[in-house]
């Protein structure tokens, strides 16, 4: 485990995003809502993962194992341990948009991993798109579910498969958070972050995943 970035890890400057993008609009309800649907049976309704994480800046290096545990609509848990079984953060969100931090000593501020890491992590495992989110076809050729205008957040998809590839976040056109999602088959297999505000990229890779009830207190106890 390599804790060397610490503090210094919080004064990476940020980097501008590159544009996203182009699109344009698509009146197909159909299709809209068969692309809803499959992102929302990408994963079981209750399911644990197991993670394995390396997130890099021009300050250093963090890599540790993390287990998420998630139970839809809203709740979510994220322990990130180190390679010796010591806890780095461990996170919760029971409500949409309220996240706890029960532990935080990996030295980064607490901001950086609710919206950074976390967000990452909600956005890939248990986020929907809205139904107010508009379809595109971008100049990609992948289809988008795209929420907002010139600041908004959308999930793309393969126009083949039609499953979820990325998930991109703009402020007036330029992206700020993008995500792509990789797959082993039928199943992904794990995804790649850029955080431009942040000033960090993430790998992370799923070592495991079972589907099945999540024990209320794996999602909520908080160590003694």
């Amino acid at each position: 485990m390599r804790l060397y970035l610490l503090f210094a890890f919080c004064f990476v400057g940020c980097t501008a995003g590159p544009p996203c993008i182009e699109g344009r609009p698509v009146d197909d309800v159909p299709l809209a809502d068969a692309l809803r649907a499959r992102a929302g049976a990408q994963f079981p309704e209750s399911f644990r993962v197991l993670l394995r994480g390396l997130v890099q800046s021009t300050a250093g290096d963090l890599d540790f194992t993390a287990y998420v545990m998630v139970s839809r609509p809203h709740a979510l848990r994220m322990v990130a341990m180190t390679d010796f079984g010591g806890t780095l953060f461990d996170l919760q969100q029971t409500q949409p948009g309220k996240v706890n931090v029960v532990q935080n000593t990996s030295g980064l501020p607490d901001s950086f991993l609710t919206e950074g890491l976390f967000e990452d992590v909600r956005c890939v495992f248990l986020k929907s798109p809205s139904r107010r989110a508009a379809l595109y076809q971008l100049e990609s050729g992948e289809w988008s579910l795209r929420l907002g205008e010139q600041d908004f957040e959308e999930l793309t998809f393969d126009p083949q498969s039609q499953r979820p590839v990325a998930v991109h976040h703009a402020s007036s056109g330029i992206c700020w958070r993008q995500l792509r999602l990789d797959y082993d088959g039928a199943m992904i297999s794990g995804y790649r972050a850029e955080h431009f505000e942040l000033g960090y990229t993430a790998r992370l890779i799923v070592l495991e995943l079972h589907a099945g009830p999540v024990s209320h207190l794996l999602l909520h106890g908080v160590p003694g």
